[in-house]
C-alpha cells in the first residue's frame, strides 16, 4: 500500500509535492510594472480592461486586507477576481475552479501582484500602515493554468471532509515565492511604466471601438460617469470626426445617454488626472469598507 492509499487515494506524498516543486512551469511575464502603488494601478485596470468598475469594491478591500504577499487578478466574462495567490493551486476552491474555468480569449487578462512594502515612516519614526507597495507582472492565461496544474495541492478528505494539511500550504507558498523571486530577477521584458502598461493593455480594448484612436485609453461608460462627476480628468466621446472633450454640465444636466457614438475615453497623456480619479476612488472604498467594519462592531456590542 502507497502513501496515497494510506490516505484515502485522495493525498499528495511530501515527495510528489516536492517532485512538483522542482519541476514548476516557468511563468514568463509579458509585461512588468515595478515599485508602483498597486491599489492604484489596479483600480486603473478596472476601468482599461473592460467594464470591471463594479467588482472594484471587492477587490480592493481584498489587497487592503494584506492576508498575502502575493496575489493574482484575474479579468474574464465573468467579472473581475482578485485571490490570494495560493488559493488558486489548492484544487477544489473556489480561485482554483475560477482560474481554470477561465476561458483563453483576448479580453482575459491575467496579472501576479507582488507585494514588497506595505509601511511607512510617520514623524514620531514609528512605521505605520502606508500605501501597498510592489510589482504587478501580466502573464498569458494558459501559462498560469498550466502552472498550477502543475503545482496542486489535492485536499485530503476524512469521513467526507475536505482539508488541506500544513506541508500542502508550506508548498504552495513555497512555490508562489519561487514565482515572484524570479519575476523579480527577471528583466525580460523590461519594467515599464505604468502609463506604458496601461497603453499596451488598451489596445485590445481601444480596438473594439467604433472610432479608435491611438492617443486615448478608453474607458467604460461608469468609469466616464464617474471621472465627469467629480472632475478629475478631461473625458472625450470617440466620434468619426475625432474625439469631442464633453462639458461636464452638460452631462450634469443630460447624461451620456447618447444614441449611438457611445464609446468614451480620456487623454493617454493624463497620467496625473488618472491617478487622481484611482486615488479618489480608492479612498472612497476604504472609507466605506471602514464604516461597514465599525456599524458591525456597534451592532455586535448591541446584541
Amino acid at each position: 500500500m502507497n502513501e496515497n492509499e494510506n490516505n484515502g487515494g485522495a493525498g499528495i506524498s511530501e515527495q510528489h509535492v516536492t517532485e512538483y516543486l522542482d519541476k514548476y512551469f516557468t511563468l514568463d511575464p509579458t509585461g512588468v510594472v515595478k515599485n508602483a502603488d498597486l491599489s492604484v494601478l489596479m483600480l486603473q485596470l478596472h476601468a482599461v480592461c473592460g467594464d470591471y468598475l463594479a467588482d472594484a469594491p471587492d477587490n480592493l478591500t481584498t489587497l487592503e486586507a494584506l492576508r498575502s504577499a502575493e496575489y493574482l487578478l484575474l479579468f474574464d466574462e465573468h467579472g473581475a477576481f482578485l485571490t490570494a495567490a495560493a488559493h488558486a493551486y489548492r484544487e477544489g476552491t473556489p480561485a482554483y475552479d475560477r482560474f481554470m474555468s477561465a476561458a483563453d480569449t483576448p479580453d482575459t487578462k491575467v496579472f501576479a501582484l507582488h507585494v514588497t512594502d506595505i509601511w511607512t515612516e510617520i514623524e514620531s519614526g514609528e512605521p505605520e500602515r502606508g500605501p501597498i507597495i510592489g510589482d504587478i507582472v501580466s502573464m498569458d492565461l494558459r501559462d498560469q493554468q498550466r502552472d498550477i496544474q502543475v503545482n496542486m495541492v489535492r485536499p485530503t478528505i476524512v469521513d467526507g471532509v475536505r482539508h488541506f494539511e500544513h506541508k500542502d500550504f508550506q508548498a504552495v507558498h513555497r512555490h508562489v515565492e519561487s514565482v515572484s523571486n524570479r519575476h523579480k530577477e527577471t528583466e525580460i521584458p523590461e519594467p515599464m511604466e505604468p502609463a506604458a502598461f496601461l497603453s499596451d493593455l488598451n489596445r485590445s480594448f481601444m480596438a473594439k471601438a467604433e472610432y479608435p484612436q491611438d492617443d486615448k485609453i478608453r474607458i467604460t461608460q461608469e468609469t466616464a460617469k464617474d471621472m465627469l462627476a467629480r472632475g478629475d480628468v478631461k473625458v472625450y466621446r470617440l466620434r468619426a470626426d475625432g474625439a469631442e472633450c464633453l462639458s461636464r454640465l452638460s452631462v450634469v444636466h443630460n447624461g451620456l445617454n447618447f444614441e449611438k457614438e457611445r464609446a468614451f475615453a480620456i487623454n493617454l497623456s493624463d497620467v496625473a488626472g488618472f491617478d487622481a480619479w484611482a486615488k479618489r476612488v480608492g479612498s472612497e472604498i476604504k472609507r466605506q469598507a471602514q464604516e461597514r467594519c465599525e456599524q458591525t462592531k456597534i451592532c455586535g456590542n448591541e446584541i
